[in-house]
């Protein structure tokens, strides 16, 4: 997703977020001016002489204006050819040494019609490179994307913040974590309006109270509230909407710091194997050929040791008992589809909401059956007992699954996401997200957000859940991208 070399040519010459090619661009676009004024002045003064005199001839008023532009070019080019061909060499060479990360978390929401994503992004500006050492210095930023048009919609700029991220939002705000203090920004324009110096001034009760450590604060969703452990080791309770805080007597804030540590160490977990969601005894899983005949011998986790010189990563989608009545037979294991998903996986559902209750597709055990090596074995392609990603198809009513595998069997492989239809056993559609790596997701309305990494820089990707149709953003360029 790195634009081309006539695409980097255009990109330089606006402003972005690198102080000295502002500088520069600048003394580019003031001399272009005066250069400009000098010529439009040039042949002012040569149509006022061709009205002096009634004499001129056309031929000579002809050379005459050709000598102008002679002259002017003879002293224009070199005096910005220099210059433009400098700050290009500067602009592309530092502009590729540079790097743009989005730092953990985003909030999706509909706003005023629009739906929007806002991540915090950390971008490396280089400032000079040279014998392999590059030096330079990062900033960060707020984003507020419109995931329908992939266009940036406002960015605020939070300065050299150290793993700032997002706690959560309210109906008309965003609260976030800055590196070294909580601040308070407007939706709908970014504008800050509070930080805890602002907030230790006007609230009595927070007053000299904020900490400075990110794992002192956690985000309630239930009541929209920032709870704290404050300086004098009393918990705080604050109100983004009104700004006004208050100490805080109950033990909310332990359990939901102990949530947080749960949710990010399940962040990376796999999910290959769903339950039916019928209560039916019955299980949609992902499986290669060979696991999928072991498990009808009931050969499968007999030897968890044993692993093959050259894995088969091509699975494909099965339905089945898996363990009838504490067997580990599984003789009614069918292929449910001939699509091919390497590495794949279901695509796990981080939403809070979810995680509230229970979801009829997660797999956490098989109750009331025989624990064996092959239930073990299985409980395996989901380890966490996170539930699935799922929607509803507005179609037919059916809940549909997208699935995340690879593009080619290779390091450098883009991912792709497949939105699956078990009931009909059919794909609704398939995209590459151009993303060698999927660091997070989220889901506002009909669409699917994702934020992730290809050759070290972060970029945003959505897809419509309806039809697949694709969008993307470049934080280093600041650009939006089409697919």
């Amino acid at each position: 997703m790195q634009p081309t070399f006539w695409e980097k040519i255009r990109l330089a010459f606006y402003y972005n977020d690198a102080i000295w090619h502002n500088v520069f661009l600048t003394i580019i676009y003031v001399i272009s001016a005066f250069s400009v004024l000098a010529l439009l002045r040039l042949l002012g003064r040569q149509i006022t002489r061709k009205r002096n005199d009634p004499y001129t001839t056309s031929e000579s008023s002809r050379k005459s204006g050709s000598n102008i532009f002679m002259t002017w070019g003879a002293i224009t080019l070199p005096l910005l050819g220099f210059p433009v061909a400098l700050f290009l060499i500067l602009s592309i060479t530092l502009g590729s040494a540079g790097n743009a990360k989005v730092e953990p978390g985003v909030l999706s929401y509909e706003q005023n019609g629009t739906n929007t994503s806002v991540m915090i992004v950390t971008k490396y500006i280089a400032n000079s490179t040279g014998q392999g050492i590059t030096t330079g210095s990062s900033k960060s930023y707020v984003y507020a994307i419109d995931t329908d048009q992939g266009a940036k919609l406002w960015k605020t700029k939070i300065g050299r913040a150290y793993s700032p991220f997002l706690f959560g939002q309210t109906k008309d705000r965003i609260v976030l974590f800055d590196g070294s203090q909580p601040v308070i920004l407007n939706k709908t324009d970014g504008k800050r309006i509070a930080d805890a110096a602002s907030l230790s001034v006007s609230d009595t009760p927070l007053k000299g109270q904020f900490p400075k450590e990110a794992q002192r604060y956690a985000w309630d969703e239930s009541n929209q509230q920032l709870l704290f452990q404050g300086l004098d080791g009393g918990v705080y309770r604050l109100d983004p909407n009104t700004l006004t805080g208050q100490a805080d007597s109950s033990n909310t804030l332990a359990k939901l710091l102990e949530q947080n540590a749960d949710k990010q160490s399940q962040r990376d977990a796999r999910i290959g194997l769903i339950s039916s969601g019928q209560k039916d005894g019955l299980y949609r899983l992902l499986l290669n050929e060979e696991d999928a005949q072991q498990l009808r011998e009931g050969t499968y986790g007999a030897d968890p040791f044993a692993s093959p010189t050259v894995e088969d990563v091509r699975l494909r989608l099965y339905k089945g008992s898996l363990l009838r009545q504490g067997s580990p037979e599984a003789a009614d294991l069918e292929t449910l589809s001939d699509l091919v998903f390497l590495k794949g996986n279901f695509l796990s559902d981080w939403r809070s909401n979810l995680e509230k209750a229970s979801d009829p597709y997660k797999v956490s055990d098989f109750a009331g059956q025989e624990e064996s090596d092959t239930a073990r074995e299985l409980l395996r392609l989901n380890s966490s007992s996170q539930a699935p990603f799922h929607y509803v198809d507005q179609s037919n009513g059916h809940d549909i699954f997208v699935i995340q595998h690879d593009a080619v069997l290779a390091g450098d492989s883009t991912k792709l996401l497949s939105a699956v239809d078990l009931t009909d056993a059919k794909r609704l559609w398939n995209v590459d997200t151009k993303l060698q790596l999927i660091d997070n997701y989220s889901e506002s309305e009909d669409t699917l957000t994702l934020i992730g990494q290809t050759s070290g820089n972060s970029y945003l990707f959505t897809v419509s859940l309806q039809d697949g149709e694709s969008l993307g953003y470049d934080f280093e360029y600041d650009r939006s991208l089409k697919f």
